[in-house]
């Protein structure tokens, strides 16, 4: 007699849901300089599970439009991740002083995101209707904006230390 014992297939329920199927997507973003002040900005993206994608810190003079980066997301049936952003900038400040060269002198002042000291992490969901298309992130006085084909959010835009990437 053998001691081995058959494995009963599982039965399968038809209501049990697919398993999760996801669509890796990517968005180009910019950002746009709507202050009267000259920045120095760098975008953070990290989307849950992901690696962070961080920009260079670019200046951005007054009205200036700019590329800096492209990001990947993803979308689809029960995709649990979330996308979340940081803006760091650093402001021109000019001084009135003058270095040796002639060249005008600027005090740096540190701004960024956020709602509190320890919550400078924007969420601003991308969708499949984002999919290889512009983003916009706008600065403005003392708000950014997100604005995306899918929607617009908004976070606070002020001074203060920001946490690293």
């Amino acid at each position: 007699m053998s001691s081995e014992v058959a494995e009963t297939p599982q039965a399968t329920n038809a209501e049990d849901p697919p398993p999760p199927q996801g669509t890796a997507r990517s968005a180009k973003i910019h950002v746009e300089n709507k202050t009267s002040d000259p920045f120095k900005v760098q975008i953070i993206h990290k989307y849950t599970g992901e690696p962070v994608q961080a920009s260079r810190f670019e200046l951005l003079q007054p009205g200036d439009k700019k590329f800096m980066l492209k990001v990947t997301y993803t979308t689809g049936f029960w995709t649990t991740g979330v996308d979340n952003w940081k803006v760091h900038a650093v402001k021109l400040t000019e001084t009135g002083e003058y270095d040796e060269d002639g060249n005008k002198m600027y005090k740096p002042e540190n701004w960024r995101t956020g709602h509190s000291l320890a919550d400078d992490w924007k969420k601003h969901t991308l969708r499949s209707e984002d999919d290889d298309k512009e983003t916009w992130i706008r600065l403005y006085k003392n708000e950014v904006v997100f604005d995306s084909p899918s929607g617009t959010s908004t976070s606070e835009f002020k001074k203060g230390e920001y946490e690293g990437i």
